[in-house]
């Protein structure tokens, strides 16, 4: 570590010694200040900190919707709040490939290629 003395003439005169690599100075009442250097390569990655408190336990939502007359589509509304998952069973409770569409925030709309029954299990 080196120790560097810096004085500045005009008034207000300022001397500073320091055992650091930079210090700027500003004095105010005459506008006069200290260079500002080339800023150091960054350090090294510090340690990952503690990880934080556990959550609240999320809510189990599940819903299961009956299409009890054939149509070809079934109109579900839900209150999850966010897009629920899926799942669509025929009569005989074999899962079914269907199309599935969004059209707002609380339902689902499930599209058959021709009119059918069966369920819907949203999770």
């Amino acid at each position: 570590m080196s120790v560097q003395v810096i004085e500045i003439d005009t008034p207000p005169r300022v001397s500073v010694e320091v055992e650091v690599a930079q210090i700027d100075v500003d004095v105010a009442e005459t506008g006069v200040a200290g260079r500002q250097g080339v800023p150091g390569p960054p350090g090294e990655k510090g340690e990952p900190g503690a990880p934080g408190p556990a959550g609240p336990p999320g809510e189990e939502l599940s819903q299961v919707y009956v299409q009890q007359v054939p149509s070809s589509t079934w109109l579900v509304s839900h209150s999850f709040g966010r897009r629920p998952v899926v799942t669509v069973f025929d009569l005989n409770d074999d899962e079914v490939e269907a199309d599935v569409a969004y059209p707002n925030a609380t339902t689902v709309l499930v599209s058959h290629a021709w009119p059918t029954t069966g369920s819907v299990q949203l999770d």
